[in-house]
């Protein structure tokens, strides 16, 4: 949010030169030897996808997932057993091998239930990869919207430096008092005010945005594009609304609901659950031998493997409620946002275009206060409305880019682009 502290016109001690922090954010530390770094709206996504932490994360947590496929599937480990007897006249030893045989049917439905399971994680992991990209492209508009909003006040600070000695010709030539002279004085030190309050903002959001983003702590990084009003044009919430359903967010938990369906089927009661078969070789001292083989299977008297189908269909059923929930929680985000998108940009409309002027507002009434057309009160209280006029507009251009944005990591629209 940038700081509306100035709006009261606290007036507080500081400098009159507006030091522009400057798109390398020098509140941060940048060592001597740190190399720049340029990037342009249009290679943030692939710049996060090779270097963002949180991209790593997911990633890593997709390779998670299908270890535990892997680790749940895989066969149980053939077991060799050995024993001997011994007698007074006889002697008797065999070796053996033994494996579990799981029945087809759930292994069958095992293998599914896992494999609908790791495409869930997959999707899901589009879906954040989305949510962090819409994150990231509003933190590039947000520094970028700062970094125009201080040039903003520099201009802004030559006009009243100008207003200032115009006040002093008139203070020295008997036509004004000290005590109007000290106002205008003071109108300069708040616009400094707010200056400071931005480039702390701006040091504090470059620190997260950047490591976000897995730039190297230090780095000299320019924001290339250049960040301007742009009107939209938007599709009804409805037709974002029916797009939903081929979402990866909704899909994932789509699949998932389908997942935990199969392993409960696969973990369901059995009659014969699966069987142990083993073979091997026998020998009777002195002279005989021969070989064994056998099959053994657990009776579903006590452990029929009830709990852990409950489980699964529990599960399954909490995965079917959080689906509707979500269908409808993003239903109405979606509404709210084309709502807000579009009352946004018929408000910044017309601003945009008065801020556009050449030369701009502030000039004009520094030409109209120096002709005297204009009082000292009315000139000082136009540097109060500009000062507030500006930050309020930067903040709604930035809300309106990061409601853009989120709206298209949930449709998958592509609903704005900036020119390199």
């Amino acid at each position: 949010m940038f700081h509306r502290a100035n709006r009261s016109i606290v007036f507080v001690l500081g400098t009159w030169a507006i030091l522009i922090a400057g798109p390398s954010w020098s509140g941060l530390p940048v060592p001597d030897n740190a190399s720049g770094l340029s990037i342009r709206f249009d290679e943030l996504e692939n710049y996060a996808r090779t270097n963002s932490p949180q991209m790593r994360i997911l990633a890593e947590e997709l390779l998670k997932l299908q270890a535990e496929r892997d680790n749940a599937l895989q066969w149980s480990n053939p077991e060799v057993g050995y024993d001997r007897e011994t007698g007074e006249t006889l002697q008797e030893w065999q070796i053996t091998l033994r494996k579990r045989l799981v029945m087809p049917f759930a292994q069958s439905k095992g293998r599914d239930g896992w494999a609908d399971r790791v495409r869930s994680g997959e999707l899901q992991a589009d879906q954040s990869t989305s949510n962090l990209l819409a994150d990231l492209k509003a933190g590039y508009i947000h520094l970028s919207l700062l970094e125009e909003f201080l040039l903003h006040l520099e201009q802004l600070d030559g006009i009243v430096m100008e207003a200032a000695q115009t006040a002093n010709d008139r203070f020295n030539e008997g036509d004004m008092s000290g005590v109007e002279r000290y106002l205008i004085q003071l109108a300069a030190l708040s616009i400094d005010a707010a200056r400071r309050n931005v480039v702390q903002e701006q040091g504090e959001f470059a620190a997260y945005w950047t490591s976000e983003m897995g730039i190297p702590f230090g780095s000299n990084t320019h924001l290339v594009t250049s960040i301007k009003f742009q009107p939209v044009e938007l599709a009804s919430p409805t037709d974002y609304i029916a797009r939903l359903e081929d979402r990866p967010g909704i899909r994932s938990l789509t699949v998932l609901q389908q997942a935990l369906g199969k392993q409960a089927a696969a973990a369901r009661p059995s009659l014969i659950p699966g069987l142990d078969v083993y073979a091997g070789y026998k020998r009777f001292d002195p002279q005989l031998e021969g070989y064994v083989a056998g099959i053994a299977m657990s009776l579903p008297i006590f452990d029929r493997n009830a709990a852990a189908a409950r489980i699964h269909r529990a599960e399954e059923r909490i995965v079917e409620h959080e689906l509707a929930l979500l269908k409808a929680r993003t239903a109405g985000e979606i509404e709210a946002l084309v709502h807000l998108i579009g009352d946004a940009k018929h408000g910044l409309s017309t601003l945009h275009v008065q801020l556009e002027d050449d030369p701009p507002m502030m000039s004009k009434l520094l030409y109209s206060y120096q002709d005297g057309r204009l009082s000292l009160d009315a000139f000082l209280n136009s540097i109060q409305i500009e000062v507030a006029g500006m930050s309020d507009y930067y903040d709604q251009l930035n809300g309106y880019y990061r409601n853009i944005f989120r709206l298209e990591a949930i449709t998958g629209s592509q609903i704005v682009s900036f020119e390199r």
